[in-house]
């Protein structure tokens, strides 16, 4: 995801934020894609819990949040392992997929200016996770396609006894990781393995 990153470091900068992470709803948690921070404690590989965090609350309310003068318990955000001092935090929805959380050791340090500049952000964020999702569909499905090529070109082979049953067993074995294959021949409604 690097255009992501690229607007994660861009908004960190804008900002001067002490941390800015996007996170995408995976059932009832939250996974950080994204994220630039000076905290020690922010761990990227953590999921969040939807319920009782602020990033959870952005999402299940689907609006912005800015708390400028942040005094509550640091766990209520989520992604720190440890207090580090925070005392604003800003949080805007991505459609209903996921987050995205900017914050600071400066109080007041968002204002409704902010937030809209955020929201300009978000959509390009959006949009951009929405082209590398298609890219990845379209990676998955050439794939499949080659290796189907594959298949039907060794098939031909077998027809021309170029190649043999055993090696398209161990061709099919690499593609899918298995150990083992088998070939099984149909007749009067059952199944006869044929070859292994």
């Amino acid at each position: 995801m690097g255009m992501v990153d690229t607007f994660s470091h861009l908004i960190f900068n804008i900002y001067e934020a002490f941390t800015v992470a996007l996170f995408l709803k995976e059932n009832e948690r939250l996974q950080c894609v994204s994220s630039v921070t000076f905290a020690q404690s922010f761990d990227r590989n953590r999921y969040i819990s939807v319920e009782g965090t602020l990033p959870g609350w952005v999402i299940k309310h689907k609006e912005p949040l800015i708390i400028a003068n942040f005094d509550k318990d640091e766990s209520a955000l989520g992604y720190y392992g440890e207090s580090e001092g925070i005392k604003s935090f800003m949080g805007y929805p991505m459609e209903e997929s996921g987050v995205i959380v900017v914050d600071s050791k400066k109080k007041y340090a968002f204002t409704d200016k902010e937030k809209k500049i955020l929201g300009s952000f978000v959509a390009a964020i959006h949009e951009e996770i929405e082209k590398e999702k298609r890219f990845q569909d379209i990676e998955e499905k050439l794939e499949e396609l080659y290796v189907e090529r594959r298949m039907v070109g060794l098939c031909n082979e077998l027809n021309v006894s170029k190649t043999s049953v055993a090696d398209i067993l161990q061709e099919c074995c690499g593609i899918a990781g298995a150990d083992a294959g088998f070939l099984c021949i149909e007749k009067n409604g059952k199944l006869y393995i044929n070859n292994v």
